[in-house]
């Protein structure tokens, strides 16, 4: 079992650490994904990830992690949450699911089929808004979120925010998966 020190990893998702007891959500069932535009402002960019939440109020974090600071490579980092979205935003957008129920393990395998649990950022801070991009897209094409959550999120991620009323255009840097 995780903790907030060790992570474990579950089969499939060799690529994918798990901490705070989240992989005990693995057949939770997902009522609502929503994608995060964090608080920081490091370097000109802000940090993105993931929230999926569950009807407890409870909430794991998809965030996208460097493997090793001052590296490039990163693996996706799952962290249970005691609430569903985080206050420790810039902005968010709430995605639209599907009606037919889907769990954590299912969006995960949706990830896991496309080769997205393991990425290069483009530079030592660009990245993420690329990976959560991708991330939706796939969601949306796996049939678990619906029309407009891609095309939403592909509006929004191409903005830098300085503070939860300013933003400005910036290009998307694209790393690749391995």
């Amino acid at each position: 079992m995780s903790t907030d020190y060790d992570a474990v990893q579950v089969s499939p998702f060799q690529n994918t650490w798990f901490w705070r007891q989240a992989e005990s959500r693995l057949h939770s069932q997902v009522v609502a994904v929503t994608a995060v535009c964090g608080s920081d402002f490091l370097d000109g960019v802000n940090h993105w990830r993931i929230f999926c939440a569950f009807d407890d109020g409870r909430s794991v974090c998809l965030d996208m992690v460097k493997a090793e600071a001052g590296q490039l490579g990163g693996y996706l980092g799952v962290l249970q949450k005691q609430y569903q979205v985080t206050h420790s935003a810039f902005a968010t957008y709430p995605m639209d699911l599907r009606a037919t129920p889907f769990t954590l393990y299912d969006l995960l395998n949706a990830l896991h089929t496309r080769g997205t649990l393991r990425y290069n950022y483009a530079s030592r801070h660009e990245g993420c808004r690329h990976w959560v991009r991708t991330a939706i897209t796939v969601l949306e094409n796996a049939g678990l979120l619906v029309q407009p959550s891609a095309a939403t999120i592909q509006h929004y991620v191409k903005f830098v925010w300085t503070s939860a009323t300013e933003f400005h255009e910036r290009e998307v840097g694209e790393g690749t998966f391995y």
